[in-house]
């Protein structure tokens, strides 16, 4: 057997076994709701048992909901971080500079003037959009 076929087979291996163990975890997590929804019944009534376990799963949604908001903060700012890194660096390159300066001595004055004008509206209208 090759290798990619053995990694391939595992894979589905391990697919099938996590399909298995999520599909058996659920049905579990069902019993025991209603399980739980019978004896709140039996104690309180119907209504109310459906009450406190709506209650538990809105619950369990708005924790869910609130670590969702957080991740996607979290991913924001490392985004910005390596973004602004990324730019900064950039301009520090050797190989960037000297781009910059061979160009400068080819082109005309008036071209380098009207490209840095350019240039300095769209730095500032990058930085005011991005704010």
């Amino acid at each position: 057997m090759s290798i990619m076929k053995e990694k391939l087979d595992a894979a589905i291996k391990s697919a099938a076994g996590s399909l298995l163990v999520l599909a058996a975890g659920l049905v579990a997590v069902a019993f025991f709701v209603c399980a739980g929804f019978m004896a709140i019944a039996q104690d309180y009534g119907v209504i109310t048992a459906c009450i406190i376990l709506g209650g538990v799963f809105a619950f369990i949604a708005l924790i869910a909901y609130a670590a969702l908001v957080r991740m996607r903060r979290l991913a924001a700012n490392r985004a910005r971080a390596n973004a602004k890194r990324l730019s900064a660096q950039i301009y520090t390159d050797p190989a960037v500079l000297a781009t910059g300066l061979e160009l400068a001595k080819k082109l005309d004055h008036r071209l380098i003037s009207l490209t840095a004008l350019a240039a300095l509206a769209g730095l500032l209208l990058s930085r005011r959009t991005k704010n």
